[in-house]
Order: C-alpha cells, then structure tokens, then sequence
C-alpha cells in the first residue's frame, strides 16, 4: 500500500518557497559562473585566481597576510598558498615575509594593470548579474549574505 503521507509530504517539500529561492540560487550562480569563467578566459585567468587579486585589490592596506587572504575568501590556507603561488608565477603579486610565520601578499605593478583590465572586461559583461537597478542589487546582495553567513 502506497504511504499518503510521504506524497503529501513530497509536494509540501516541493512548494517550499525557500526550496524554489534554493533552486534559483544554484541556477543563477551557474549563469554568473559561466559568464564570469568566459571573460576571465580572455585573460587566461581562474574564477579562483581573480578572487585572490581582487581580494588583495580592495584591502585597505593594499597588501594582506596569506591566512587573510584564505580567511577572507573562506577557503583552506593550503589553496590560499598555491593560488597566490601562481598568481607569483605570473608576475601579478609579490610575497613578503616579515617573519618566518607572516608571509604578506600585494598586487606587484603588472598586477594592479592586470585585475584594472580584468574588471573593466567584467564590468562590461555587468559581472553576469544581469541589467538590474542598483537598489535591486544591494537588496539582493544584502538577501544573499544572509544566506551565506
């Protein structure tokens, strides 16, 4: 015999509004995502990559230690190290240690002209969030944070 009230419970599931924002989160960053991937193709650069320079970019002190970078960007040190590793490879940050526990990372000159193209080309694609108004877009800024945090 078919239990009726794992299908009402399906459906009721199914009409959560908070299931359908869930949905067209994950939709909607898919379309950012490939958008964001496609413009930074261009500059032979990561979603990854771009986080890391842009992150250094907006820091007050125009330069951040490593364990910030990784804080900053809720990702694991280790990563932090090898994205900053490369992004050295390429010339746009140099590393600093002020001691042997605090590696300090700025944009190097190459850097700083690099992530201004980068953000200029995306700014162009509206960072793939659409033509919305500015109130709607801190309204949904401030609607997703909640979500995250």
């Amino acid at each position: 015999m078919v239990d009726m009230s794992k299908i009402f419970e399906s459906l009721y599931l199914l009409e959560d509004d908070r299931f359908t924002a869930a949905i067209a989160i994950l939709r909607a960053e898919h379309e950012v995502k490939k958008l964001i991937s496609g413009v930074l193709a261009k500059f032979d650069m990561a979603i990854a990559d771009w986080a890391v320079l842009m992150t250094i970019r907006l820091a007050v002190e125009q330069h951040l230690k490593l364990s910030e970078i990784a804080a900053r960007l809720k990702i694991h040190p280790t990563t932090a190290a090898y994205l900053v590793e490369h992004l050295e490879q390429l010339g746009y940050v140099d590393k600093m240690s002020v001691d042997r526990r605090a590696i300090f990372v700025s944009l190097s000159k190459a850097g700083i002209a690099h992530s201004a193209k980068v953000h200029k080309a995306l700014a162009m694609s509206m960072f793939g969030v659409g033509d919305i108004s500015a109130s709607e877009t801190k309204r949904l800024t401030r609607i997703l944070s909640k979500v995250r945090n």
